[in-house]
């Protein structure tokens, strides 16, 4: 199993479904999960942690944890309620076999142009230079990870915890693979997540925002009804004396 492999699948699913944000963030949370047990498939987890590590409700949880079996992206088995927890499985949809034809009839002359003969030392190197590729990756996600002057930086500039920064890094390095962006430099990779955690941030900010102005509408709107209530029943008691004298 291939975690690129494993990526590339759920978007090609997601063509299909559209998931919602809940159903993004909870496979891959489960992914990361997968990873940090050397990639032991299928493997516990606590469905609770992980309602909490998604920050979803049960019924929205429940909700996009089964539209993600129907997909056929995960399956899971529930716990018996005793402490055991639930056992999941990460699941790649296997391509259809091709049909087998069968050979068409040789051709009446042979080709005009030979082909070229079989390099084995073009492939070699093809072979060296993929493998020193996903090597440099690896060491360009350690260093970054192991700058700490970098990472302290950016937890004072945006005023969040280290392990949310690197709760962060792990979904910037996910979406930097599925865009094939690995060969940027460290300096540039360090200052696309910065200008992306920005803009998520700022996002969350602005809802925030929107929900407290909604809000305080709603306090304002509810004390003017109580003030015009206020009002007709002072008007209601002036009237009913003047009609006794």
């Amino acid at each position: 199993m291939n975690y690129i492999e494993i990526i590339n699948n759920f978007w090609k699913v997601d063509e299909e479904y559209s998931f919602t944000p809940n159903e993004v963030a909870v496979f891959f949370r489960l992914l990361n999960k997968c990873n940090s047990v050397s990639w032991k498939n299928p493997f516990n987890f606590l469905s609770d942690r992980l309602m909490l590590d998604v920050k979803c409700k049960k019924d929205a949880f429940d909700t996009a944890r089964n539209r993600l079996k129907q997909s056929g992206v995960i399956d899971y088995r529930n716990g018996n309620g005793r402490g055991l927890a639930t056992i999941y499985e990460i699941r790649v949809q296997k391509k259809p076999p091709l049909k087998q034809h069968p050979f068409p009839a040789p051709f009446p002359a042979p080709l005009t142009y030979p082909l070229p003969p079989y390099n084995n030392k073009q492939k070699l190197n093809l072979n060296k230079t993929s493998s020193i590729k996903i090597e440099d990756w690896g060491s360009k996600k350690n260093e970054i990870k192991n700058s700490s002057q970098w990472v302290e930086v950016v937890c004072r500039q945006f005023n969040v915890s280290q392990e949310e920064i690197f709760k962060e890094l792990e979904e910037f390095f996910t979406y930097i693979e599925t865009q094939e962006r690995q060969e940027n430099s460290i300096k540039e990779l360090k200052q696309y997540f910065v200008n992306r955690f920005k803009k998520e941030k700022e996002k969350n900010s602005e809802k925030k925002e929107s929900h407290g102005n909604y809000k305080a509408s709603g306090q304002q709107s509810r004390e003017n009804r109580i003030q015009s209530t206020d009002n007709m029943a002072n008007l209601a008691t002036e009237v009913l004396r003047n009609l006794a004298s």
